[in-house]
């Protein structure tokens, strides 16, 4: 089925469209959050970037820790709320349509714990969707996160079992660590410590968990906090560049704009102009 959806999008009687259901960027939640029981004729992901949420879709319930994403298919009944700790999510919607049958990647919601390495895909879809680019560009740039997005979301499910990896346990206490660093200041280190394993054993592991360095890791998670900062306005770019343990707002805003696509000063510029996140 996803083969047959991701081929559609090279197909020029495909369309694609999406939104960001009205909240631009990361979403703060309150404890009080809750969707309530709903059903869309789009695809629905929802990224939990801190704190935890609980969905249910299907007649399944799941707990989504920091850095995991679930993807509802179209016309499937969801819910989803606030956990122990009121996440901060990145959501979007969209529409993958062959004339006017609406196509779906999965019969049933997807959910991949780990979800670091499909994480920019998604920001990159979610700043594509506000972006105001001529409409053939747009479209053809919608279509190509698609793919990637769609692709890398099945990747991590293949490699579960693999060995070597960190285990679901650990991995979840690394996030939960990760989540509460008020100061960003761990280190990979920190990190393997905090699992009980040698710095050399743990960072093999954490490769071929994440599929990225540890150090690489933490660098996304200080740049996603930088930018969730920035959008709240208020702190310069140099004090955010700081309390990020950078002191080179040059090499601050290069790994901005390699993680986030665009500078420090246009991302808050365009967050001003489409509101609060």
């Amino acid at each position: 089925m996803l083969q047959t959806v991701i081929g559609s999008l090279f197909e020029r009687s495909c369309t694609v469209r999406g939104d960001l259901a009205g909240v631009p960027g990361v979403m703060r939640t309150a404890a009080s959050w809750d969707t309530g029981p709903t059903l869309l004729e789009e695809h629905l992901c929802y990224y939990v970037l801190r704190g935890e949420a609980l969905a249910e879709a299907a007649g399944r319930t799941w707990t989504l820790m920091a850095n995991s994403l679930i993807v509802c298919p179209p016309h499937t009944s969801f819910r989803v709320r606030a956990g122990g700790r009121p996440p901060h999510v990145l959501r979007c919607r969209f529409v993958i349509a062959q004339g006017s049958t609406v196509l779906s990647c999965w019969s049933a919601p997807v959910v991949v714990e780990a979800a670091q390495a499909v994480l920019p895909l998604l920001q990159g879809l979610v700043d594509e969707l506000v972006s105001p680019r001529p409409p053939s560009e747009h479209e053809a740039r919608v279509r190509a996160f698609l793919v990637l997005l769609l692709t890398g979301c099945a990747r991590p499910a293949q490699a579960r079992d693999e060995a070597g990896r960190l285990g679901t346990a650990q991995q979840r206490r690394l996030t939960a660590l990760i989540d509460q660093d008020e100061e960003l200041r761990l280190t990979p280190r920190d990190l393997a410590r905090h699992v009980g394993l040698s710095l050399d054993y743990f960072t093999r592991c954490f490769r071929r968990t994440w599929g990225e360095a540890p150090r690489t890791y933490l660098v996304r998670s200080r740049i996603l906090a930088a930018s969730r900062r920035l959008a709240q306005g208020g702190a310069s770019i140099q004090d955010i560049a700081r309390s990020c343990g950078c002191a080179d707002v040059n090499l601050f805003a290069r790994q901005f704009r390699l993680i986030i696509g665009t500078t420090p000063s246009r991302w808050r510029a365009q967050r001003g102009r489409y509101g609060p996140v």
